[in-house]
């Protein structure tokens, strides 16, 4: 079986709904079993169109886009700046590829465009999609689709969403790796001090940004929500490190180099062991607030 082509991609132009929701599904199933065609560096023809199917993100004019530049800095300007300065700073092939200033309209446009604060960790969700697409008004337009519609809880100014999938890791971290998860509580470690980045930025904190973007084609092929099963993967591929560690958070200070096959894999099979009242929690941590209340009685 050969990996996911443009040519099959072009196929896809179903004339019914349903031949369109087969149609997607097939392209899931493609993603997961093989991978995106792609270069050493993590660049595709493919990627930012198959991108854009599962984020239901539709080609718009740059028109819109650009009149919003045209607007200048907004008011968080200089706050974006600074972050800006430090978004994924060890990646050369993302420095060579994108530069501050394109990250930086991205990032003042949202501000501008949805009246909204711009808070901690906008920035590297931000710059995969300046890395994939072809043009910034379209890395803008799919990163707008994936912060309000797959986890605007992420990006409300007390990160709720964040706050309540790290509760999440940690409920089910206890129960798939009972023994590991008592041994960080032991340390004082609960989620929230180790695995926040992650959380935060769907781990696109993790380098290199290569595996991240084939970790991205399944969440976005699946749903964002299984970023938190992926974080509990990644500790799961260092369990026996961490637990004959006496200070693990020396372990956990910087995730080892992400490698998403084998945290892809892992997820799969963590997903068949999470009862289905606690998957609907995590289903919808991202988007609805109506979950908050039980999740935070965990």
């Amino acid at each position: 079986m050969g990996k996911v082509g443009y040519k099959h991609l072009l196929s896809l132009r179903p004339k019914s709904k349903e031949d369109q929701q087969n149609a997607i599904s097939t392209l899931r199933r493609d993603v997961m079993l093989e991978q995106v065609e792609a270069e050493t560096d993590g660049t595709s023809t493919t990627r930012a169109y198959i991108w854009s199917i599962f984020l239901h993100s539709r080609p718009k004019s740059s028109e819109e886009y650009i009149r919003y530049v045209r607007q200048g800095p907004s008011p968080l300007a200089e706050k974006i700046r600074n972050d800006v300065s430090r978004t994924l700073v060890t990646d050369t092939f993302f420095h060579t590829r994108v530069s501050q200033s394109s990250l930086s309209r991205v990032l003042n446009v949202y501000v501008w465009k949805k009246g909204t604060t711009y808070v901690q960790g906008m920035n590297v969700l931000a710059a995969p999609f300046l890395y994939v697409c072809k043009s910034e008004s379209q890395s803008y337009y799919m990163f707008e689709k994936l912060l309000q519609h797959e986890c605007p809880l992420y990006v409300v100014p007390n990160l709720d969403g964040v706050h309540r999938g790290l509760k999440l890791l940690d409920k089910c971290l206890e129960l798939l790796d009972t023994k590991l998860y008592a041994y960080l509580i032991s340390k004082g470690l609960p989620a929230k001090l180790y695995a926040f980045p992650s959380i935060l930025t769907l781990s696109a904190c993790t380098a290199p940004l290569s595996e991240v973007l084939k970790l991205w084609d399944f969440l976005f092929a699946y749903g964002v929500h299984l970023n938190v099963l992926c974080v509990i993967a990644q500790l799961l591929v260092i369990r026996d490190e961490l637990i004959s560690h006496p200070k693990p958070m020396k372990l956990l200070r910087k995730f080892p180099p992400l490698n998403a096959k084998d945290v892809i894999r892992l997820t799969v099979l963590l997903i068949t062991k999470i009862p289905r009242d606690l998957f609907d929690l995590l289903v919808r941590h991202c988007w609805d607030p109506d979950v908050g209340v039980v999740i935070d009685r965990l």
